[in-house]
């Protein structure tokens, strides 16, 4: 997989209808879980979370 096919953290929120910063404290507490973390600490996730 491409990191072109996964989605940042703003597209998860977007499509789940919540915030950034929700979709960063699920991160926090380990309900949901990056596909990738970048070197910059941005997460990258698989289409299928946003569902």
């Amino acid at each position: 997989m491409t990191t072109e096919q996964l989605l940042t953290t703003t597209q998860v929120a977007a499509a789940r209808g919540v915030s950034r910063q929700a979709i960063l404290a699920a991160v926090k507490r380990g309900t949901l879980t990056p596909a990738f973390t970048l070197g910059n600490g941005y997460y990258l996730f698989e289409p299928e979370v946003s569902r």
